[in-house]
C-alpha cells in the first residue's frame, strides 16, 4: 500500500510537472497560471488514484475468507499443541496421569475435528482454543518438568497433586464444550424430526378411506 502511494505522488508529480510545461510553452498561458493548473493537475490525480485504490480494496474484501483464514490458524495451532500434549504422555510416570492426559487429547481432537469440518463452530468452542488448549500444554509442561526432578520435596509434592487436580478440571471444561455442540445438534435433529412428523400427520389419509 505505501509503495502505491509513493508511485501515486512521482507519476502524479510528473503529470503536474509535463502540464505547466505544455500549458506555459505550447499553450501560451502565463506561468503563474500554468503552476496553478498542474498544481489543480497533481491533486486531482493523487485524488483520483487514491480512490481507484480504496475503491479495489473495498471490492476485493471478502469477510468471509478473513473469518475462514483466522479460523484455519487457530485450528492449525491446536494441532501442534495436541501433538505437543500428546507426546506429553510419555513422559509421565502415573497410570492415572497418563489416562487424564489421552482424555484430553481424545476430546480436544475430536473439538478440533469438528470446528475444521465446520468453521462456524469456532465461535461455540473459542474457549478450548484460546484458553483450555493452551493452559493444558502449560500445565502439562510444568508437570512433567517437576516430574523429573531427580529429588522431590514436599512443595514439589503438592504442586503435583494441585496439577491432577486441575487436569481433572480441564476434563470437564473440554467435555462441556463438546457437549454443548452436540446438544445443539440434537436440537437441531429434534426440530427437523418434530417437523417432518406434523408434516407426515398433515398429510395423512383419514382412516377408513
Amino acid at each position: 500500500m505505501i509503495k502505491r502511494i509513493i508511485q501515486t505522488l512521482l507519476y502524479s508529480g510528473l503529470a503536474g510537472f509535463v502540464t505547466i510545461v505544455g500549458a506555459a510553452f505550447f499553450l501560451d498561458i502565463p506561468l503563474f497560471f500554468s503552476i496553478l493548473i498542474g498544481i489543480g493537475t497533481w491533486s486531482a490525480t493523487v485524488l483520483l488514484c487514491l480512490c481507484y485504490f480504496l475503491l479495489r480494496r473495498n471490492f476485493r474484501y471478502d469477510p468471509f475468507k478473513e473469518q475462514k483464514a483466522y479460523v484455519d490458524h487457530h485450528v492449525k495451532e491446536a494441532r501442534k499443541s495436541l501433538r505437543v500434549l500428546s507426546q506429553s504422555r510419555f513422559k509421565v510416570k502415573s497410570m492415572h496421569v497418563w489416562i487424564k492426559i489421552n482424555k484430553l487429547q481424545k476430546v480436544g481432537r475430536s473439538i478440533i475435528d469438528m470446528v475444521d469440518k465446520e468453521p462456524a463452530r469456532f465461535y461455540e468452542a473459542q474457549d478450548f482454543f484460546k484458553k483450555y488448549l493452551p493452559s493444558t500444554v502449560k500445565i502439562v509442561d510444568r508437570y512433567t518438568f517437576l516430574l523429573a526432578k531427580p529429588t522431590k520435596n514436599a512443595e514439589v509434592k503438592i504442586a503435583l497433586s494441585e496439577t491432577e487436580d486441575t487436569l481433572d478440571e480441564l476434563i470437564v471444561k473440554y467435555d462441556e464444550v463438546l457437549t454443548s455442540s452436540i446438544s445443539q445438534d440434537l436440537t437441531a435433529l429434534e426440530i427437523e424430526q418434530s417437523l417432518l412428523h406434523n408434516g407426515y400427520g398433515e398429510n395423512k389419509p383419514p382412516a377408513g378411506k
